[in-house]
Protein backbone atom coordinates (compact mmCIF):
# COMPACT_ATOMS: atom_id res chain seq x y z
CA UNK A 1 0.00 0.00 0.00
CA UNK A 2 1.35 3.20 -1.13
CA UNK A 3 1.71 5.83 2.16
CA UNK A 4 0.82 9.56 0.89
CA UNK A 5 3.40 11.88 2.06
CA UNK A 6 3.63 15.79 1.90
CA UNK A 7 5.52 18.49 3.46
CA UNK A 8 5.15 22.61 3.30
CA UNK A 9 7.25 25.39 4.73
CA UNK A 10 6.44 25.81 8.37
CA UNK A 11 6.42 29.47 7.90
CA UNK A 12 2.86 28.65 6.47
CA UNK A 13 1.39 26.82 9.75
CA UNK A 14 4.31 27.59 12.44
CA UNK A 15 1.03 27.01 14.87
CA UNK A 16 1.12 23.63 13.82
CA UNK A 17 4.67 23.31 13.60
CA UNK A 18 4.41 24.33 17.34
CA UNK A 19 2.02 21.82 18.25
CA UNK A 20 3.83 19.00 16.74
CA UNK A 21 7.05 19.73 18.41
CA UNK A 22 5.06 19.41 21.85
CA UNK A 23 3.66 16.16 21.11
CA UNK A 24 7.03 14.98 19.78
CA UNK A 25 9.01 15.99 23.22
CA UNK A 26 6.70 15.65 25.80
CA UNK A 27 8.82 12.76 27.43
CA UNK A 28 12.04 14.56 26.17
CA UNK A 29 14.75 15.58 29.10
CA UNK A 30 15.24 18.86 30.11
CA UNK A 31 12.91 20.34 28.00
CA UNK A 32 10.19 22.99 27.90
CA UNK A 33 7.19 23.58 25.71
CA UNK A 34 7.10 25.71 22.98
CA UNK A 35 4.69 28.32 23.07
CA UNK A 36 4.17 30.90 19.83
CA UNK A 37 5.78 33.43 21.96
CA UNK A 38 8.71 31.80 22.36
CA UNK A 39 8.79 30.74 18.67
CA UNK A 40 8.28 34.66 17.81
CA UNK A 41 11.07 35.60 19.76
CA UNK A 42 13.93 32.86 19.30
CA UNK A 43 12.90 30.47 16.55
CA UNK A 44 10.89 32.56 13.64
CA UNK A 45 13.14 35.38 13.70
CA UNK A 46 16.00 33.40 12.77
CA UNK A 47 14.54 31.63 9.58
CA UNK A 48 14.99 32.46 6.38
CA UNK A 49 14.84 30.81 3.39
CA UNK A 50 18.25 31.41 2.38
CA UNK A 51 20.25 30.27 4.89
CA UNK A 52 17.90 27.50 6.64
CA UNK A 53 14.94 25.12 6.26
CA UNK A 54 12.13 24.92 8.09
CA UNK A 55 9.44 21.58 7.17
CA UNK A 56 6.22 20.53 8.49
CA UNK A 57 5.62 16.40 7.10
CA UNK A 58 2.79 14.12 7.36
CA UNK A 59 1.60 11.13 5.99
CA UNK A 60 -2.13 9.58 6.52
CA UNK A 61 -1.72 9.37 10.41
CA UNK A 62 1.91 10.89 11.27
CA UNK A 63 3.29 13.86 11.32
CA UNK A 64 6.66 15.47 12.08
CA UNK A 65 8.87 18.48 12.20
CA UNK A 66 12.17 19.77 10.74
CA UNK A 67 14.64 22.47 11.06
CA UNK A 68 18.10 22.88 9.86
CA UNK A 69 20.85 25.62 8.29
CA UNK A 70 23.75 26.71 7.23
CA UNK A 71 26.90 27.27 9.50
CA UNK A 72 30.24 29.00 8.26
CA UNK A 73 32.72 26.83 10.03
CA UNK A 74 35.62 28.59 8.28
CA UNK A 75 36.29 31.24 5.89
CA UNK A 76 35.06 29.77 2.93
CA UNK A 77 33.69 26.79 4.21
CA UNK A 78 29.84 26.15 5.32
CA UNK A 79 28.29 23.07 6.34
CA UNK A 80 24.78 21.90 6.53
CA UNK A 81 23.46 22.11 10.27
CA UNK A 82 20.18 20.29 11.19
CA UNK A 83 19.11 21.79 14.63
CA UNK A 84 16.38 19.53 15.37
CA UNK A 85 13.89 16.51 13.75
CA UNK A 86 11.11 15.19 15.34
CA UNK A 87 8.13 12.92 13.92
CA UNK A 88 5.81 10.31 15.25
CA UNK A 89 6.80 7.53 12.80
CA UNK A 90 9.81 6.21 11.03
CA UNK A 91 8.62 7.23 7.76
CA UNK A 92 8.12 10.65 8.06
CA UNK A 93 11.31 11.45 9.89
CA UNK A 94 12.98 9.51 7.21
CA UNK A 95 11.20 11.77 4.31
CA UNK A 96 11.61 15.09 6.32
CA UNK A 97 16.32 14.40 6.34
CA UNK A 98 15.63 13.05 2.96
CA UNK A 99 14.09 17.01 1.53
CA UNK A 100 16.58 18.49 4.16
CA UNK A 101 19.53 16.54 2.32
CA UNK A 102 18.19 17.57 -1.05
CA UNK A 103 17.95 21.17 -0.44
CA UNK A 104 21.79 21.11 0.92
CA UNK A 105 23.03 19.45 -2.01
CA UNK A 106 21.29 22.71 -3.89
CA UNK A 107 23.25 24.71 -1.98
CA UNK A 108 26.48 22.68 -2.61
CA UNK A 109 26.73 21.76 0.76
CA UNK A 110 28.61 18.30 0.89
CA UNK A 111 28.83 17.65 5.24
CA UNK A 112 26.33 17.53 7.64
CA UNK A 113 26.03 18.04 11.19
CA UNK A 114 23.09 17.09 13.28
CA UNK A 115 22.69 18.12 16.89
CA UNK A 116 25.97 19.62 17.04
CA UNK A 117 27.16 22.34 19.22
CA UNK A 118 27.39 24.95 17.16
CA UNK A 119 24.66 27.65 18.28
CA UNK A 120 21.36 26.15 18.00
CA UNK A 121 18.06 28.43 18.41
CA UNK A 122 16.30 25.79 20.44
CA UNK A 123 19.31 25.93 22.83
CA UNK A 124 17.16 26.28 26.32
CA UNK A 125 14.36 25.16 25.16
CA UNK A 126 15.28 21.61 23.83
CA UNK A 127 17.65 19.39 26.65
CA UNK A 128 19.34 22.93 27.71
CA UNK A 129 22.00 24.44 26.80
CA UNK A 130 23.30 21.36 24.45
CA UNK A 131 21.44 19.85 22.45
CA UNK A 132 21.56 15.88 21.01
CA UNK A 133 19.38 13.73 20.02
CA UNK A 134 17.68 12.27 22.82
CA UNK A 135 17.91 8.52 22.24
CA UNK A 136 13.93 8.21 22.96
CA UNK A 137 13.33 9.46 20.07
CA UNK A 138 13.42 6.59 17.78
CA UNK A 139 12.19 8.12 14.70
CA UNK A 140 14.76 10.41 15.25
CA UNK A 141 17.49 7.89 15.72
CA UNK A 142 16.41 5.60 13.06
CA UNK A 143 15.88 7.72 10.45
CA UNK A 144 19.72 9.14 10.87
CA UNK A 145 20.80 5.56 10.75
CA UNK A 146 19.16 4.66 7.71
CA UNK A 147 20.22 7.74 6.09
CA UNK A 148 24.07 6.46 6.66
CA UNK A 149 25.13 9.06 9.01
CA UNK A 150 27.97 8.43 11.73
CA UNK A 151 27.76 9.18 15.05
CA UNK A 152 29.76 12.03 15.86
CA UNK A 153 29.33 12.24 19.78
CA UNK A 154 27.63 9.18 22.31
CA UNK A 155 26.67 11.97 24.63
CA UNK A 156 26.03 11.84 28.56
CA UNK A 157 25.01 14.13 30.89
CA UNK A 158 26.07 14.04 34.14
CA UNK A 159 24.49 15.95 36.99
CA UNK A 160 26.21 17.72 40.06
CA UNK A 161 24.08 18.04 43.48
CA UNK A 162 25.77 21.19 45.87
CA UNK A 163 25.02 20.40 49.03
CA UNK A 164 27.09 24.08 50.42
CA UNK A 165 28.23 26.95 48.98
CA UNK A 166 31.19 25.46 46.97
CA UNK A 167 34.98 26.71 46.99
CA UNK A 168 36.91 28.31 44.62
CA UNK A 169 40.10 26.22 43.91
CA UNK A 170 43.05 28.21 42.65
CA UNK A 171 46.23 26.20 41.26
CA UNK A 172 49.56 27.37 42.02
CA UNK A 173 50.39 28.71 38.50
CA UNK A 174 52.17 31.96 37.99
CA UNK A 175 50.72 34.77 36.27
CA UNK A 176 47.21 33.30 36.39
CA UNK A 177 44.30 35.72 35.75
CA UNK A 178 40.67 35.58 35.80
CA UNK A 179 38.28 37.11 34.32
CA UNK A 180 34.70 37.00 34.65
CA UNK A 181 32.07 38.66 32.10
CA UNK A 182 28.24 38.24 31.63
CA UNK A 183 26.72 36.89 28.38
CA UNK A 184 22.84 37.12 28.25
CA UNK A 185 19.70 36.97 30.82
CA UNK A 186 16.45 36.46 29.19
CA UNK A 187 13.28 34.53 30.27
CA UNK A 188 14.90 31.53 28.89
CA UNK A 189 18.66 31.57 30.85
CA UNK A 190 20.79 33.53 32.49
CA UNK A 191 24.88 33.08 31.79
CA UNK A 192 28.17 33.99 32.28
CA UNK A 193 31.68 33.07 31.59
CA UNK A 194 34.88 32.91 33.50
CA UNK A 195 38.02 32.45 31.60
CA UNK A 196 41.43 32.09 32.75
CA UNK A 197 44.94 34.26 31.20
CA UNK A 198 48.35 33.72 31.38
CA UNK A 199 50.13 36.74 30.38
CA UNK A 200 46.75 38.29 28.59
CA UNK A 201 46.99 34.87 26.85
CA UNK A 202 43.39 32.83 27.03
CA UNK A 203 43.93 29.49 28.11
CA UNK A 204 40.60 28.39 28.93
CA UNK A 205 37.12 28.91 29.93
CA UNK A 206 33.81 28.03 31.52
CA UNK A 207 30.36 28.92 30.46
CA UNK A 208 27.44 28.78 33.38
CA UNK A 209 23.81 28.82 32.64
CA UNK A 210 21.02 29.22 35.49
CA UNK A 211 18.20 27.12 33.00
CA UNK A 212 15.33 29.64 33.95
CA UNK A 213 12.60 27.98 31.77
CA UNK A 214 13.75 24.44 32.33
CA UNK A 215 13.78 25.09 36.25
CA UNK A 216 10.51 26.33 36.31
CA UNK A 217 9.44 23.62 33.87
CA UNK A 218 10.88 20.81 36.85
CA UNK A 219 10.08 22.79 39.73
CA UNK A 220 13.67 22.90 40.78
CA UNK A 221 16.88 25.30 39.78
CA UNK A 222 18.87 24.29 37.76
CA UNK A 223 22.30 25.02 36.10
CA UNK A 224 24.61 23.57 33.68
CA UNK A 225 27.95 24.54 32.38
CA UNK A 226 30.35 23.97 29.50
CA UNK A 227 33.88 24.34 30.00
CA UNK A 228 37.22 24.20 27.36
CA UNK A 229 41.00 24.14 28.23
CA UNK A 230 43.93 24.09 25.82
CA UNK A 231 45.42 20.76 26.04
CA UNK A 232 48.73 22.32 27.87
CA UNK A 233 46.95 23.03 30.80
CA UNK A 234 45.11 19.66 31.21
CA UNK A 235 45.87 18.35 34.08
CA UNK A 236 47.05 21.57 36.00
CA UNK A 237 44.05 22.83 38.17
CA UNK A 238 42.89 25.19 35.60
CA UNK A 239 39.40 23.05 34.56
CA UNK A 240 38.81 22.75 38.29
CA UNK A 241 39.36 26.18 39.00
CA UNK A 242 37.23 27.48 36.11
CA UNK A 243 34.09 25.15 37.12
CA UNK A 244 34.32 26.38 41.24
CA UNK A 245 34.15 29.48 39.93
CA UNK A 246 31.24 29.04 37.63
CA UNK A 247 29.49 26.51 40.82
CA UNK A 248 29.77 29.51 42.99
CA UNK A 249 27.88 31.82 40.88
CA UNK A 250 25.03 29.51 40.13
CA UNK A 251 24.83 28.57 43.82
CA UNK A 252 24.72 32.54 43.99
CA UNK A 253 21.32 32.49 41.79
CA UNK A 254 19.90 29.48 44.15
CA UNK A 255 21.09 26.69 41.94
CA UNK A 256 21.64 23.28 43.76
CA UNK A 257 21.77 21.43 40.58
CA UNK A 258 24.48 21.53 38.23
CA UNK A 259 24.40 18.99 34.70
CA UNK A 260 26.77 18.54 31.86
CA UNK A 261 26.73 16.83 28.40
CA UNK A 262 29.64 15.28 27.44
CA UNK A 263 30.94 12.86 25.20
CA UNK A 264 31.05 8.51 26.30
CA UNK A 265 34.46 8.36 24.49
CA UNK A 266 35.90 11.06 26.65
CA UNK A 267 37.30 8.90 29.67
CA UNK A 268 39.17 11.03 31.09
CA UNK A 269 36.76 13.93 31.19
CA UNK A 270 34.28 11.76 33.10
CA UNK A 271 36.61 10.46 35.55
CA UNK A 272 37.46 14.47 36.32
CA UNK A 273 34.06 14.99 36.54
CA UNK A 274 33.48 12.41 38.77
CA UNK A 275 36.07 13.60 41.52
CA UNK A 276 34.15 16.61 41.27
CA UNK A 277 31.09 14.88 42.49
CA UNK A 278 29.32 14.54 38.91
CA UNK A 279 27.11 11.59 38.78
CA UNK A 280 26.11 9.88 35.40
CA UNK A 281 22.55 10.24 34.27
CA UNK A 282 20.55 7.51 32.36
CA UNK A 283 19.97 9.62 29.80
CA UNK A 284 21.73 8.96 25.97
CA UNK A 285 21.82 11.46 23.70
CA UNK A 286 23.78 11.21 19.84
CA UNK A 287 25.11 14.06 17.79
CA UNK A 288 25.61 12.83 13.84
CA UNK A 289 27.78 13.81 10.69
CA UNK A 290 27.56 12.64 7.18
CA UNK A 291 29.91 13.67 4.74
CA UNK A 292 30.49 13.50 1.16
CA UNK A 293 26.75 13.74 0.65
CA UNK A 294 26.80 13.78 -2.72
Amino acid sequence: MNVMYHSIDAKYDWERFISIFNRCTVFAPYTISLTKELAEKFIIPLYTGDESIALVGSDDHNSGIIHAGIYNLKENVKVGHIYMLFAESNYVAYRLLMEVEEWFKERNIKRIYAYWWFTNPYNFILHGRETYAWAGAFPTINAFRRLDYDILNDIIVMQLQMDEEPSIFVPNISGLEVRQKPIEDNELAWSGRVEAYIEDKKIGHCEFFYLKAISQHIKRNLGQITINVDSAFHGTGVARMLITHAHQNLYSKGTRNVMLATGQALFRAIKFYQKLGYKPELIKGYSYIKEDVF
